[in-house]
Parts: structure tokens; C-alpha cells; sequence
């Protein structure tokens, strides 16, 4: 199945109103799962976008990304401006990027897609 990332964003979002209309307001948390192998976004390119992350963990020789934000909106602005940076889009247009999976969690689960 192929997503475009504006559906993707756009699918969280809704599911981001319902979330924290039920558990009042909560930051986001979201976990990106990278594929053994696969070239990790660098650090200084995420935080240069707003990305910072919380923590990074392996898993069965996965790299396992958890990043927080303050709301589903800063969450879709910081990919939207990483995802139009010319540095990471030569990393990725190259084809080592292998992500498998994102979970995104404000107070409960609402989203997860794995690739």
C-alpha cells in the first residue's frame, strides 16, 4: 500500500482530534522503527527541523527512534520542513532508508502504520 505523506499527516490528524478530545491535552509521542541495514536520519538534521529526539534504542538490530512533540500540528510542521530539506532528500533519494514502522501515541495509541 502506498500512502502520500500529506494523507499520512492528514489520517493522524483526525485520529489526533478524537485522541485528545477524549484525554484532554497531551503532547505526542512517536516511535519510528528503522530496518537492520537501513541509514539513520543524523541527528543534527532532525533537530535542525524541530526533531529532537527522546531516546534510541536497538531491537533485534533495529534502531528504534522515540520523539516527543507538543502537539499533532508541530508534529506534522517539523516532517513537513525535514521532509523538504535538501540534505536528507540526497540520503533518501539514494534508497538506504528502510523504515519499518511508526507508532504515534498522544495518551493511548492512535496511530500506527507499518511499512
Amino acid at each position: 500500500m502506498h500512502i502520500s505523506r500529506r494523507e499520512f499527516a492528514f489520517g493522524i490528524a483526525g485520529a489526533a482530534v478524537l485522541g485528545s478530545a477524549m484525554s484532554g491535552p497531551a503532547g505526542i509521542v512517536e516511535q519510528r522503527v528503522y530496518a537492520p541495514g537501513s541509514v539513520l536520519p543524523p541527528r543534527e538534521l532532525l533537530e535542525r527541523h524541530g526533531i529532537h529526539l527522546v531516546s534510541m534504542e536497538l531491537r533485534d538490530d533495529r534502531t528504534a527512534y522515540s520523539i516527543s512533540f507538543a502537539s499533532i500540528e508541530a508534529r506534522v510542521k517539523a516532517w513537513d520542513r525535514f521532509n523538504a530539506d535538501e540534505d536528507w532528500r540526497a540520503i533518501r533519494d539514494r534508497g538506504v532508508v528502510a523504515l519499518e514502522r511508526v507508532e504515534v501515541y498522544p495518551a493511548g495509541k492512535i496511530f500506527e502504520i507499518s511499512l
